[in-house]
């Protein structure tokens, strides 16, 4: 990809470049570099599905490849403008309509999409922009080709916007909202917007609610109770993508992540989700979920975690010690911390408990990103200086062992896709209760896992040293190579440096660990709390 020089725009202070993109930051502008690989992520799923369209167009007609199909965009919270202008330069759509609530950054909007529109347009093409009636403005670009695209700018609430563009039947190919807080009511309103086959990029920075401490806004704003566990970074992911499935039964749509992400500066939680037809019949157990929808239990004595469907529910609190109408067990609260049978567990749900991310889409996105010289010294976010390359400084991670490249990050999301399909494709296990009381617990997840792929969690080392009573965390690594050679599908997590995902139980962890030589402690902590 060449690099963008951007007309119109004097070298100063406030000038970031990202991935060959400059621009600048007016004094309201929003932006906030840690977050360039979310952004990376969200413009190669464009190219890599208009791609996917072109080829089913192809293969429906049976002809020679057909143009690239037009792609239509919304960035319903645009900040500074530099998802708009990097959907407009990099993934070269067609359309795209940039939203941004706040009129004090309409300046520095202007800027810098002017320069996007000049950049677009050059070289031998001609752009124009004009004001719209409702105070917004639209360029237009026409290309040397003969092609002619367009950027339109408003400033409208994001709900209501794609409300009225739902109402005059404009749809989008690709929706992104970039919210701050849990924004949950633009979730459904994009999901009205996008056309059938497209893109949804959701995102939410509820930490509290993710972690289980504020459980009141998270029936509130979710429609879920979400207990503290130790995989409460995942369990933010499942929640914003339960929340999102649950809207789209409501409009007889499906939804696929395509990957997940989280980040811990903030915190941010992002998904990427593949929008459909539903094609199950109404009320039937595959169009209510089925196993990807449902709860999680766990228990904090032994460090033990199970799931159920939402159908199972019932027969999980029963084998689970509950009388499923219990105020111990629905508001989330412990018994023993022994890890006894009696012990209650802690319930949060209905989440996604699917996969988080598509293999083959993630395998795509990795060769459009190598393409692009996006992987080669990548980073590619800070304050300008006369570099305007496609790559840039590595970002500093922002916790001891994150991710600080985008090679990297792929890297570990390609690892987790491949772990989820490779335990998808395990033979299943004869049905059972998704969740079984202490004395069973073993036999019963192994079934459970089975019939679901990966579980719904991560196993942190720090937990599989206080659950096996070891005197310090196995080697994460170590404890990886043991699982897969003992039959368990396990992979590293972005998520968490220090936690493995594997279709290992907490019990068996601790055994492999002691296995590689970890020792047992004489007395075993009575108390766990989780950070």
């Amino acid at each position: 990809m060449p690099a963008f020089v951007l007309a119109g725009l004097a070298p100063s202070s406030s000038t970031v470049v990202e991935r060959g993109v400059p621009f600048q930051l007016g004094h309201k502008a929003f932006y906030r570099p840690q977050s360039c690989f979310s952004r990376d992520l969200a413009v190669l799923s464009a190219v890599v599905h208009r791609r996917q369209r072109q080829q089913q167009q192809q293969q429906q007609h049976g002809t020679a490849p057909p143009p690239l199909p037009p792609l239509h965009v919304c960035d319903a919270m645009a900040g500074s403008g530099v998802r708009s202008m990097r959907y407009l330069l990099q993934a070269e759509a067609d359309c795209v309509l940039c939203n941004e609530g706040d009129r004090a950054n309409a300046a520095c909007l202007h800027g810098n999409l002017s320069s996007a529109a000049a950049a677009a347009a050059s070289p031998g093409g001609e752009w124009s922009a004009a004001d719209t009636p409702a105070g917004g403005r639209v360029w237009t670009v026409q290309a040397a080709g003969g092609r002619q695209r367009r950027c339109e700018l408003v400033h409208e609430e994001a709900a209501s916007l794609l409300a009225r563009c739902r109402l005059e039947g404009r749809f989008f190919d690709l929706i992104d909202c970039d919210s701050f807080g849990a924004s949950t009511s633009v979730i459904g309103a994009a999901l009205s917007a996008v056309r059938y086959g497209g893109l949804v990029c959701l995102t939410h920075t509820a930490g509290t609610v993710a972690g289980g401490r504020d459980p009141w806004s998270a029936l509130a704003l979710y429609g879920q109770h979400l207990a503290p566990v130790p995989s409460a970074n995942e369990q933010g992911l499942r929640m914003l993508i339960g929340l999102a499935y649950r809207e789209a039964l409501a409009r007889r749509l499906s939804v696929q992540p395509l990957w997940s992400l989280y980040s811990s500066h903030g915190p941010v939680w992002r998904t990427m989700l593949l929008v459909d037809r539903e094609r199950s019949q109404p009320g039937s157990k595959a169009a209510a979920g089925g196993a990807d929808y449902g709860y999680s239990l766990h228990w904090p004595g032994s460090g033990e975690s199970a799931c159920c469907g939402w159908h199972d529910m019932p027969a999980a609190l029963r084998a689970a010690g509950c009388n499923g109408g219990g105020s111990s067990c629905s508001s989330g609260s412990s018994g023993s911390s022994s890890g006894e049978p009696s012990e209650q567990p802690l319930l949060s749900g209905p989440l996604w408990l699917g996969p988080l991310h598509s293999l083959s889409h993630l395998q795509q996105v990795q060769a459009e990103a190598e393409t692009r010289g996006w992987l080669q010294g990548d980073g590619g976010g800070g304050r300008s200086s006369s570099s305007s390359s496609s790559a840039g400084p590595a970002l500093p991670a922002t916790r001891k062992g994150g991710v600080s490249s985008l090679q990297q990050l792929l890297g570990l999301m390609l690892e987790e896709a491949e772990a989820e399909e490779a335990a998808s494709s395990r033979p299943p296990a004869s049905d059972a209760h998704a969740a079984a009381g202490q004395q069973q617990q073993q036999q019963q997840q192994q079934q459970q896992q089975q019939q679901r792929g990966l579980p719904p969690w991560y196993l942190r080392m720090n937990d599989v040293g206080r659950a096996g009573s070891l005197t310090g965390p196995p080697s994460r690594d170590a404890l990886a190579e043991e699982l897969r050679r003992r039959g368990h599908v396990t992979a590293r997590t972005h998520i968490e440096p220090g936690a493995l995902r594997t279709t290992a139980t907490m019990s068996e962890a601790v055994e492999a660990a002691v296995a590689l030589g970890s020792r047992r402690r004489q007395h075993q902590v009575a108390e766990h709390t989780y950070t």
